[in-house]
């Protein structure tokens, strides 16, 4: 009864699917014959023309596919049109040129993603016997001849449709009409029944369908984004992709590793040309790709080692290409497939990206754990970081396979092929790089994914398993920057391949493609390099990366013993990489202490000529002065002296470098004062013009950079507090106790008590920098000369810069500083304000002094007040002594203490109970020197 039943039931499916199909069939009938186009176009349905239908159509011109190369990269919205009206090709309201559209004849399309050769066919049409014997007709499925001829009487009906739309005949009429749901409800109604999920290989007959169908989709939206919305109102792209992905999966039944057949290749290239020309400027599409499904699809298609993978044409011959007649034909077409697909998920990604900017509030870092929820199931970044893990990583890795290989043959290639497959090569690197990069930037999950260790899959076998080649996704990206060099055929050594002469002004063209060539590999390593930094930046790899079994320390140590002159990307990327992981004290002290790391780098440094390694040394050597035990240790390496000349003018191009420097020479005169020292002394420069004090106020006098600017003056600020510091201290030897007398002398100037008191003046936004600024203030201020120093400069109103309260912004990049800005209670103090407004740089430093006394600011604790307080109190002390820079600076004294006044009243009177003492003593010192 049950077997009885399941027959009727699968009879009445298949019966509904024969209807079904015939409705549609009879429908694109009706509509061609609207439209008044003939049921034959010319081409047999095998995909072979006869001589005279050949002549034919090439008169009218032949189409054109083009995708995106390294020297067309701006172009990123070319399509596809035939060679009679690319003269006067319509274009976007961009100006970019159209996709070609898909032609389906050899004499009407192209292959090539690069070089455009009207001989080559575009879809080429495999021999009738290797193209019929490559899918056996299954008992089961592919037996009902009525259901074949349903498929090939709508092949035989579309085709002559595709053809028209490819000169721009009815385009319009057409995508009016109901030929668009038709051709997405036969894909629908394929992938409804049991053939498309079964494990059984589809036959010709579903193949020739999907192909043509995917042609007219593909060339209605040439130049039309009105039938493009049509086509993603009726979900046409996300259709395809769930055909692709039925084939797929098919595919994966096998466990071969041989390229796929001609015609899967020929249905995969059809359908990536209709996505591509769908999606084309069409932010609605683009966003309905946005999905796991599609982009995951989209990712397989792009990394499958059965389709193409780059530089798969430069390996020793496999014994499955070896015995393949058509490889060659196959890794053309692979390499369209694939160029093609990576095209439209940076396309996707882009977009996405551009969207996502504008809606900063939406971070995709900070998920996780579990599946993707709807806020990261449309974010592409996390959907390729979570689910295309491998098959970002995949096309980099016969890069790294081919390095050191001599033995065995390669597939014998021309020079034209040679030069159209490189140029596919180039894209895929540039695309697949620049996700890389971005989602190792932006994606905790890529981060720590790249880290954990691969497991062996000993069932898999072929080119691209990255589980049985190397240890993990890093140890991946780590060996394409240090073993991959520039393959000699990006650089058009085409007479090399061939043994031919070249003619001098086919030397120049090679040439000037060479260069740009050379570029686009450099960059696509930069952003690979980059990845490493970023990864070995996340704080949950740093234990991992640093003490586990994949010996990350000693790989980078490696790479910063390399020939800075041949390799500074090495050296570079494993500085930045090392400073990443010197972010705990412990991690600090031991590369310092364990690895011994600091002599090394101090020896380098001294050397550094290159800007990038020089920055990569000096990012490692201040993260790791952090620890108070590095400090000292670095500092006798005479790096204080090796760095003076990154402050020098001819730097001021480079902030990245002396943001860096004016860092390392914070840290190491934080309570250090044999440092603090070595900075202010000059007896080893050959003038004292070229010490590190002076080339330090030189630069912040001279940058416009603000965060430089501050950072630069907390190194005085540091310096200051290490040498007063330590005067007060006891038990010092009488000659370090008189080097550091001689170095403070050198530090009581006046342009160094100015750099202070402004820092002070138009740090508003960060209240602990202006904390800081009165500490030093007041230390220096604690002599007289220096009381009347830091009173003149107190008083000064500078020249404001007309942007300085748009710099100030970005000191937000200071992690220390951000971190130690607090805001108070506005219940503590009701004198305090309660606004979360900075107020705006007043017009001297004394100024500020003053909010600071008056409690303006609820950022700012008691503490704060306090230390003005002992600023006011320190000053009016100090001039009391012997030493005086004479009536100015006395009268400077006073008139500080006259302005302060009111303040310091208020403060008495309102202030917090914290204050209140201080505020009484400062009253009291203003007093008696208004007395004076």
């Amino acid at each position: 009864m049950r077997t009885t039943s399941g027959a009727s039931s699968s009879a009445s499916g298949s019966g509904r699917l024969k209807a079904d199909l015939t409705r549609i069939v009879r429908q694109v009938h009706k509509t061609a014959s609207d439209h008044n186009i003939g049921s034959d176009s010319g081409v047999s349905f095998s995909g072979e023309a006869s001589s005279s239908s050949q002549k034919a159509r090439q008169g009218t011109g032949s189409s054109i596919a083009s995708t995106i190369t390294p020297e067309s990269a701006p172009d990123r919205a070319s399509t596809v049109t035939d060679d009679r009206s690319t003269k006067n090709a319509p274009t976007l309201s961009t100006g970019l040129p159209m996709l070609p559209q898909l032609g389906a004849d050899d004499s009407d399309v192209v292959d090539s993603p690069a070089q455009l050769r009207p001989s080559e066919a575009f879809f080429p049409s495999a021999p009738e016997s290797s193209s019929r014997s490559s899918f056996s007709l299954s008992p089961s499925s592919s037996q009902d001849f009525e259901l074949n001829d349903l498929w090939d009487a709508l092949s035989r009906q579309l085709k002559p449709i595709a053809d028209v739309l490819r000169t721009g005949r009815h385009r319009e009429d057409l995508g009016a009409s109901r030929l668009p749901a038709d051709c997405v409800s036969a894909l629908q109604l394929w992938l409804c029944t049991d053939s498309a999920t079964s494990k059984q290989q589809p036959n010709n007959h579903v193949l020739e369908a999907a192909i043509e169908i995917f042609r007219v989709l593909a060339n209605l939206c040439i130049d039309h984004d009105a039938n493009r919305t049509v086509l993603d109102a009726a979900k046409a792209a996300p259709t395809i992709l769930a055909a692709v992905s039925a084939i797929l999966r098919k595919q994966d039944q096998s466990r071969s590793s041989a390229l796929f057949s001609v015609k899967i290749l020929t249905f995969l290239r059809a359908a990536m040309g209709a996505v591509l020309n769908m999606q084309l400027e069409h932010i609605a599409t683009r966003l309905s790709l946005a999905t796991v499904d599609c982009i995951t699809t989209l990712a397989s298609v792009a990394s499958c080692p059965r389709i193409y993978l780059p530089h798969l044409w430069a390996m020793p011959r496999s014994v499955e290409i070896e015995n393949d007649a058509d490889a060659l034909n196959k890794l053309k077409m692979g390499a369209t497939v694939t160029s093609w697909a990576w095209r439209i998920i940076q396309e996707i990604f882009d977009d996405a990206k551009e969207e996502k900017e504008g809606q900063p509030d939406t971070p995709s870092d900070e998920m996780h754990d579990g599946d993707l929820d709807d806020a990261s199931s449309r974010d592409v970044r996390s959907i390729l970081a979570r689910r295309c893990f491998t098959d970002l990583l995949r096309p980099l890795s016969l890069y790294v396979a081919s390095e050191g290989q001599t033995t065995g043959h390669r597939i014998e290639i021309d020079a034209d092929d040679v030069e159209d497959l490189v140029d596919s090569d180039a894209e895929i690197m540039q695309a697949v790089a620049t996700l890389i990069e971005s989602c190792a930037a932006e994606e905790a999950d890529f981060r720590q994914r790249a880290v954990a260790r691969f497991v062996a899959q000993q069932d898999r076998s072929g080119h691209g398993q990255l589980e049985n080649q190397f240890q993990s996704g890093l140890d991946v990206l780590m060996s394409f920057v240090e073993t991959v060099e520039l393959p000699r055929e990006w650089v058009r050594d085409f007479s090399a391949l061939d043994g031919s002469t070249q003619t001098s002004s086919n030397a120049d063209e090679d040439a000037q493609a060479a260069e740009e060539m050379r570029k686009a590999f450099a960059q696509a390593k930069a952003l690979v390099a980059g990845a490493v930094v970023t990864i070995s930046g996340d704080d949950d790899n740093m234990v991992e990366l640093f003490s586990g079994p994949l010996h990350f320390i000693d790989r980078l140590k490696a790479w910063a013993r390399y020939d800075p002159k041949k390799r500074d990307d090495l050296v570079s990327c494993g500085m930045l990489a090392l400073g990443n992981l010197a972010r705990s004290d412990a991690h600090c002290l031991s590369l310092v202490q364990e690895h011994g790391l600091a002599p090394f780098l101090a020896s380098l440094l001294a050397q550094a000529d290159d800007i990038k390694v020089a920055h990569g040394l000096v990012s490692l050597l201040k993260n790791l002065s952090i620890p108070a035990p590095n400090k000292a240790v670095i500092g006798q390496l005479d790096v204080i002296d090796a760095v003076t000349r990154f402050m020098n003018k001819d730097k001021d191009m480079v902030q990245p470098l002396q943001f860096a420097t004016v860092g390392l020479l914070k840290h190491l005169c934080a309570g250090v004062t044999e440092n603090a020292v070595r900075l202010v002394d000059d007896a080893s420069s050959s003038s004292s013009s070229s010490s590190a004090l002076n080339a330090l106020i030189d630069m912040i006098r001279r940058i416009d950079d603000m965060p430089t600017k501050m950072e630069a003056t907390r190194v005085l600020v540091n310096v200051v507090k290490s040498l007063w510091t330590s005067a007060r201290s006891s038990g010092s030897q009488a000659s370090s106790e008189q080097a550091n007398l001689a170095a403070r002398q050198k530090v009581v100037r006046r342009d160094v008590i100015q750099a202070i008191a402004e820092m002070v003046r138009t740090s508003p936004k960060y209240p602990v920098l202006v904390n800081e600024g009165i500490i030093a203030l007041t230390l220096v201020g604690s002599e007289r000369m220096g009381a009347e120093l830091v009173s003149l400069s107190l008083l000064s109103e500078p020249t404001k810069a007309v942007a300085e309260d748009d710099e100030n912004e970005e000191m937000g990049s200071d992690n220390e500083t951000g971190a130690a800005v607090t805001r108070r209670r506005s219940t503590v103090d009701s004198s305090a304000s309660t606004s979360s407004h900075p107020l705006p740089p007043p017009d001297c430093a004394l100024d500020m002094v003053n909010l600071v006394l008056a409690r303006r600011d609820a950022r700012m604790p008691p503490q704060f007040a306090c230390n003005a307080c002992a600023l006011v109190l320190s000053l009016c002390h100090a001039n009391q002594g012997a030493s005086s820079t004479g009536a100015v600076g006395q009268d400077a004294v006073a008139r500080v203490a006259a302005k302060t006044r009111p303040a310091l009243q208020q403060l008495k009177e309102h202030g917090p109970t914290e204050a209140l003492a201080a505020a009484a003593d400062a009253l009291e010192a203003v007093s008696q020197a208004a007395n004076i």
